[in-house]
């Protein structure tokens, strides 16, 4: 049965999380291959643990960050737009990022321009996120080792995740404001994220079940 519901998730998922990647030379983000996180099962499934409600949640966000950094898809051709306006033209967290890097280097006007549309950018972000945060209040514990799992499962101990994580609840956007000071830094971290929520919701098979029958029990009422 466990093996039968990993294989409809994995196959769900790639409907309804997209898997392409914008940004130059990088794998994609969500690979459901990876070594699944230890959830109990006091967690998984449980009302007061990660079920069907709250994988919802999950995967809302997970989307709207994708939107953030690589653009909206068009309903027909399927490219992605990005949904920020630089020097006239569309961007996303991702374009930006490169954009950081190209020479000759920005004028003092684009750079000030470019610092107050990564505010900006900063905002939308937190706007998206604060549900995930305000989800992880009093259970911060358990969501930081989770999050050290995730990490040194994916080789990535330095990921400023853990650092967020480790922020005390309420002030959780404290320093990331002060430490997201590049599109890059933003593009990475909004990375990091959506790879931990996607193993999340793929080691919980009791509460992605649930998020099924929701799905079918909201399609057949319609």
């Amino acid at each position: 049965m466990k093996t039968q519901i990993k294989k409809i998730f994995s196959l769900t998922m790639l409907g309804i999380i997209s898997t392409s990647t914008l940004h130059a030379n990088d794998a994609p983000i969500h690979l459901h291959n990876s070594p699944p996180i230890n959830v109990p099962s006091i967690v998984d499934g449980t009302p007061f643990g990660i079920n069907g409600p709250q994988i919802k949640k999950l995967i809302y966000i997970i989307r709207e960050v994708e939107k953030l950094i690589y653009g909206i898809a068009d309903p027909t051709t399927k490219v992605r737009k990005g949904k920020y306006t630089f020097l006239g033209q569309p961007h996303s967290a991702s374009s930006l990022a490169e954009l950081e890097l190209k020479s000759p280097p920005m004028s003092i006007k684009e750079a000030q321009e470019f610092k107050i549309l990564l505010n900006f950018i900063i905002e939308d972000f937190v706007k998206i996120a604060s549900p995930f945060i305000e989800q992880a209040h009093g259970v911060k514990a358990v969501t930081l080792g989770f999050m050290k799992e995730w990490s040194e499962k994916h080789e990535c101990e330095n990921s400023s995740l853990l650092d967020w994580a480790r922020e005390k609840d309420g002030h959780e956007f404290d320093t990331f404001r002060k430490e997201v000071t590049t599109c890059e830094n933003l593009y990475q971290f909004c990375k990091d994220l959506i790879s931990f929520l996607s193993d999340l919701i793929q080691s919980c098979p009791r509460g992605w079940k649930q998020f099924l029958e929701m799905q079918q029990k909201n399609k057949n009422s319609l």
